[in-house]
């Protein structure tokens, strides 16, 4: 019994770190090229601290999937394509969590918007 409600009170705990995105209107789809009219990113070079005992041999190419919400929050990140396959998209991912937005001229109604971002990570 003792084991059950600590995992119930695990789950619970986890469900309200999940943050749900804040939407004025229905999102929509934008290219990477065109993101910027909606959304302008603060900070255009991050790093990410690798959780990898052991760095992949070679490079990599990621394109993830994700929803900028109203406040300019990232949600939903998911790998749409690797090359190669799986050795950086936990990286990827992790870059686009930490990704955050200001409203860019002209979008004063926070449009929400979906893009894809692609990552290329050097050895």
């Amino acid at each position: 019994m003792k084991k059950f409600v600590l995992a119930a009170s695990l789950a619970l705990a986890l469900a309200g770190c999940a943050s749900t995105p804040v939407l004025n209107g229905s999102p929509i789809e934008v290219t990477q090229e065109h993101v910027e009219n909606y959304w302008v990113l603060k900070q255009s070079q991050f790093s990410t601290k690798s959780r990898y005992k052991k760095l992949p041999k070679q490079g990599a190419v990621v394109e993830v999937r994700y929803l900028i919400d109203s406040n300019g929050k990232t949600h939903e990140a998911e790998v749409i394509k690797a090359e190669p396959v799986d050795d950086w998209n936990r990286t990827a991912l992790k870059a686009v969590d930490v990704m955050e937005y200001d409203n860019a001229p002209g979008n004063e109604s926070l449009t929400p918007v979906y893009v894809v971002t692609s990552f290329t990570f050097k050895i």
